[in-house]
């Protein structure tokens, strides 16, 4: 009975233990949990600290990821593209989906308190924060190029919109373009 029990235990995770194909990039997605709630008393529209524990928490988590080649950070959000230029390179953790994600959560929360813990003064935050990622394959390198663009893109219009909702977004409320412009 009891390897009845091991075996079907056995056969469920199995059953969801899904790989990325081998060779291709992949693209690593990392997002704070609750962000927004967590940093309400940090400072608007950008905190220093705050970003910098984010830039720590990306570096340190990449170091420590095989084949990282590139990482980029804004907001709430770290990108992390791994990739397996020769053919017979051992894949990360078998480029198993779970088991990346899982780590890579576990290890930006980490770095992300780890720096907190070392800096002398630390962003105010109201809650802990906590990450959760998603690793995708990637069918090419200019689909990753894509991705990254995007991300910055989408970096950009957040940061105009943070800027303007801060310093006087009230101010250009019912007037034209043109008239935003002068």
């Amino acid at each position: 009975m009891k390897n009845d029990l091991l075996e079907r235990q056995i056969s469920y995770e199995k059953a969801y233990d899904y790989s990325i194909i081998n060779r291709i990039p992949i693209l690593i997605k990392i997002n704070a949990v609750g962000f927004k709630k967590s940093t309400r008393n940090v400072e608007k529209p950008f905190c220093n600290k705050t970003s910098l524990a984010m830039n720590y928490a990306m570096l340190e988590s990449s170091k420590r990821i095989d084949s990282a080649v590139f990482s980029y950070t804004y907001s709430d959000k770290i990108y992390i593209i791994l990739w397996y230029p020769i053919p017979n390179d051992k894949q990360w953790l078998d480029n198993k989906i779970q088991k990346i994600s899982s780590r890579v959560s576990s290890m930006v929360t980490f770095h992300f308190f780890e720096y907190l813990a070392k800096s002398e003064e630390p962003p105010d935050l109201v809650l802990p924060v906590t990450f959760e990622s998603i690793a995708v394959g990637i069918p090419n390198i200019a689909e990753v190029i894509n991705s990254i663009i995007l991300a910055q893109q989408t970096c950009i219009s957040k940061s105009v919109y943070e800027l303007l909702k801060h310093n006087g977004f009230k101010k250009f409320n019912g007037k034209k373009l043109s008239e935003r412009i002068n």
